[in-house]
């Protein structure tokens, strides 16, 4: 669709608002993840690209005092995760920054960048740049890779994806990670992450999000449902690598 910026800001924001997490991540492997870093004994984790901050919240409240920073240069989603923060009591338990993920340079024992490698130039970039933050060798990553081949519509409009959950797991190993645990939202995770993206969009109530809203569902069924994957990565490094 032709859209002005505006409009298309609009839209994606309505998509996003409209999700606890904005990635195919289903609650309970939320709190398995969170729970993975609690099982490390990590006391401050950074969450990069924070959107409204829901992941940055589960941590809050999973792992009892430990400090939490989100960071997002979306000002307008720092905000909203400072509100909602507040709204839960946790307001004075996590904090939310405006920032560049790419360049935030705060240490903390463990790091957590679900969705942000574009961010820092790819995937490989990424992984370097959270071994210079994490002091405990703890990161917490999640990225898109392709579960089967991609068709043209796929590579321009997605962009180049490691080719497997093995091949972003093979980028982490080469910058002196070690892979505790990989693994791939489900189906149900990806199916409703983008129901509700899609509901959020409808919500704006136009003929223009309502188009939007349609033509998002018919991408998503024909060109990368199934194609397009979400690996989850838990990895470790000692701190003097």
């Amino acid at each position: 669709m032709d859209l002005s910026d505006d409009d298309r800001a609009t839209l994606f924001r309505a998509g996003s608002d409209a999700l606890r997490f904005n990635a195919p991540l289903g609650d309970d492997r939320a709190r398995a993840l969170v729970d993975e870093l609690g099982r490390r004994g990590v006391r401050s984790v950074v969450d990069l690209g924070c959107g409204r901050g829901g992941l940055a919240r589960l941590v809050t409240v999973r792992l009892d005092g430990v400090a939490v920073t989100g960071v997002d240069a979306d000002a307008d989603a720092v905000t909203a995760a400072r509100t909602s923060a507040a709204e839960a009591g946790l307001g004075d338990r996590v904090r939310f920054e405006v920032g560049d993920a790419a360049t935030w340079c705060e240490p903390v024992d463990a790091a957590i960048a679900v969705g942000v490698s574009h961010a820092f130039g790819g995937p490989a970039a990424q992984f370097a740049r959270l071994a210079n933050l994490a002091a405990s060798g703890i990161a917490l990553v999640g990225d898109g890779v392709w579960e089967t081949e991609p068709d043209a519509w796929c590579l321009t409009n997605l962009g180049e994806q490691p080719t497997s959950a093995g091949g972003l797991a093979a980028l982490a190993e080469a910058a002196g990670w070690t892979v505790l645990a990989a693994d791939l939202s489900t189906q149900d995770e990806w199916d409703a992450f983008e129901g509700g993206w899609v509901a959020g969009v409808r919500s704006v109530g136009s003929p223009v999000a309502e188009a939007f809203a349609a033509e998002r569902e018919r991408q998503y069924r024909e060109h990368y449902r199934g194609v397009l994957a979400f690996c989850w990565l838990v990895l470790t490094r000692s701190p003097s690598r």
